[in-house]
């Protein structure tokens, strides 16, 4: 892993509804694989043992701090509810599973700034300070992922991209990789930098408004952006799914129950690292208070015990409960035309 340049031919994003809905089934999968509940469960004790990376803000509202997080909680909790639909139910909510998954993850971002004094509340300043912190390596290695630069010249960071053959949908949905996941960040920061580029109003010499950017132009672009993180991938699935491109997920082609998966192991995940670090941030007696107050929400008890056992180098397991993500869920022929 490490800075590279994007050279791999991933799958490419397409118009066409069947193609575009097995794209969105293979890389949402490839990122939930990637934050693999075992993989963040090993990674996070060692993150949380480092020297502190946040602090606590000095003027933190805990108030604030737990509307947020309960916020985050109802709208997964809502997101889950949608795993026990059948599979035209899963496909027909897809729409709004979208938007959900992201405020899901958007409230549990918020509550921490609030937690540790970082300012920033609308999406754009949130998805650009959420990227420095990625950039900066606060968070633990699965959630670093990101793409970073201008146009032309988009750089891919802590996401493995293989030499790259361009593979099959069988291929993808059975054994996803970090291309797909590499393909996604990049076709996203180019959507980011070219919806970015009418704020900088540069002109020629002769006054007139530039139509073709330099890359010193794209750098000014890409500095005003920042990363494009996974946060960004949710964000802008919830804007396609609502408003560029219902159709892709109307489309009977759509592995609903495999995508619905997904994401709700994507929120999780994202919610077992915030979490983590919130309950660092604020302390466990108050972060406990929350979670007391919150007795409807078995998923929220179960990270708690996940990440509080983690720091006691102790594996703890929820027996009673389904795994998000059953390896062999996803072995399965894409439907055809």
């Amino acid at each position: 892993m490490g800075n590279l340049n994007f050279t791999a031919s991933p799958i490419e994003e397409s118009e066409d509804l069947f193609f575009a809905a097995q794209t969105t089934a293979a890389q949402f999968l490839a990122l939930a694989q990637r934050l693999e509940r075992k993989k963040l469960t090993a990674s996070i004790p060692s993150w949380l043992a480092q020297p502190l990376r946040f602090k606590r803000a000095k003027h933190c509202e805990l108030a604030e701090v737990e509307r947020w997080i309960r916020n985050a909680w109802n709208t997964e909790r809502v997101l889950r509810a949608q795993l026990e639909l059948d599979e035209d139910g899963k496909r027909f909510a897809l729409q709004w599973a979208f938007a959900q998954a992201y405020y899901a993850v958007f409230c549990q971002v918020l509550a921490f700034f609030h937690a540790h004094g970082a300012t920033e509340r609308s999406h754009a300043t949130v998805l650009k300070k959420f990227g420095e912190l990625v950039r900066e390596g606060r968070f633990p290695p699965e959630l670093s992922c990101h793409a970073d630069g201008g146009m032309n010249a988009i750089k891919l960071s802590n996401v493995t991209v293989s030499s790259g053959s361009i593979r099959s949908f069988q291929d993808l949905l059975t054994t996803p990789s970090e291309d797909e996941i590499a393909g996604f960040l990049r076709a996203t920061r180019k959507k980011q930098l070219n919806a970015k580029k009418p704020d900088h109003k540069l002109k020629t010499t002769s006054g007139k408004a530039k139509t073709s950017f330099s890359k010193a132009d794209w750098d000014a672009v890409s500095r005003a952006l920042g990363p494009t993180t996974i946060l960004s991938l949710l964000y802008r699935k919830r804007l396609k799914a609502n408003y560029d491109s219902i159709d892709t997920f109307l489309d009977p082609s759509i592995d609903g129950d495999g995508i619905m998966r997904s994401l709700v192991a994507i929120v999780d995940s994202m919610a077992l690292v915030l979490e983590a670090a919130q309950h660092r941030v604020i302390g466990k007696d108050h972060y406990s208070s929350f979670t007391t107050r919150a007795r409807q929400y078995p998923f929220v008890h179960e990270r708690l015990a996940q990440f509080s056992a983690g720091r006691h180098a102790t594996a703890v397991t929820n027996p009673t409960s389904t795994p998000l993500l059953d390896s062999h869920h996803f072995l399965r022929t894409p439907p055809h035309e």
